[in-house]
């Protein structure tokens, strides 16, 4: 054989055992631990930070049929425990900025309205007129880019954001102040939007106090209130098998209402880059067939590095999911 000749690698055996794989291994017990973690608890008085839902019937069912809501999905369990994180986060970047937290995790009761709230953090330092009202969120990158005002958290096209804005109206009107700020982390970047909330009566009488005040009287009278059929509200919604039975959805499409920014701009992007990403990987696949099994093999300017592995035979649990394939409307193909 030629000195220069690489010979073919022999063919791979597989093993009847199950190699050892902790990455397989962490991978199912972290399923199973955010499983566990899901818990549904039904409302004994009207959250705050759930009073801007845009749907009061919900919020009825919450505090009245709590127990039969639909559990989320582990997904969703782990943006909460991540954002109880970031909150412990902010507190100290906020504090080795300088600004002093002078109250934190308020918890608080409004017996009128049957409303319930816990405050994050009230934010201070030297030469400030008043200690102020901080409420933390972290966001994904596509939201965060999108927050520079608060008009673009009060008219959000995330029901999710619009929902911020009452939370932080509902505190402003329990602890009685002018002013309050969202400290908005980005998940991914780590850096900080702060956005003044400047307090707005006319909203909190309409949209909190009388919106408080038709929840209360429904929930004591045990009537529920009138059923607003939303099409990307509702199909996900946890009390849809008691507020809506009667509706199916079938195989007819799903119509999102007011979808959020970030999704839009994240599809647009998706089909930026879908011909770079075909053309990628075509490449790839290519260079990959061409090149022989070494640990190292230099290629004009490029080096590439490999290593063997091996892969044994393990089983997959059963499980349902749905696979989405992605075009854009009038155009054929789907991705």
């Amino acid at each position: 054989m030629d000195a220069n000749t690489i010979a073919a690698a022999p063919a791979l055996e597989t093993s009847a055992e199950p190699v050892f794989s902790p990455a397989a291994e962490l991978a199912a017990k972290w399923q199973r631990y955010l499983e566990g973690r899901v818990s549904i608890h039904p409302w004994t008085t009207t959250r705050i930070s759930g009073i801007g839902d845009a749907c009061e019937r919900r919020i009825y069912y919450r505090r009245t049929e709590g127990n039969r809501e639909k559990p989320y999905d582990a997904g969703l369990q782990a943006i909460f425990d991540l954002g109880k994180h970031l909150e412990v986060y902010a507190v100290r970047k906020l504090e080795a900025m300088g600004f002093d937290v002078v109250q934190r995790g308020k918890d608080w009761h409004d017996l009128d309205l049957d409303v319930t709230g816990h405050v994050d953090l009230m934010l201070t330092r030297e030469g400030w007129p008043l200690d102020v009202v901080t409420e933390v969120k972290g966001l994904n990158e596509f939201t965060a880019g999108t927050i520079e005002t608060i008009d673009d958290i009060r008219h959000n096209p995330s029901p999710w954001v619009r929902k911020y804005f009452s939370q932080l109206q509902g505190y402003l009107y329990t602890e009685k102040k002018p002013l309050g700020l969202f400290a908005l982390l980005g998940k991914s970047s780590g850096d900080f939007t702060f956005v003044d909330c400047p307090r707005d009566d006319a909203f909190i009488d309409e949209h909190i106090v009388k919106k408080a005040l038709r929840i209360r009287d429904a929930v004591r009278a045990r009537e529920p209130l009138a059923r607003t059929l939303v099409t990307d509200e509702c199909v996900r919604c946890g009390f849809k098998h008691i507020c809506c039975p009667d509706i199916t959805y079938g195989d007819a499409p799903i119509v999102l209402e007011s979808p959020p920014k970030d999704l839009l701009d994240a599809l647009k992007t998706r089909e930026e880059l879908e011909q770079s990403k075909k053309l990628y990987e075509r490449a790839d696949k290519l260079v990959k067939s061409m090149l022989p099994d070494a640990p190292r093999v230099l290629v004009g300017d490029f080096e590439v590095d490999g290593k063997k592995q091996e892969r044994g035979a393990y089983t997959v649990k059963a499980a349902s999911f749905w696979v989405k394939k992605i075009h854009r409307i009038g155009h054929g193909g789907t991705h």
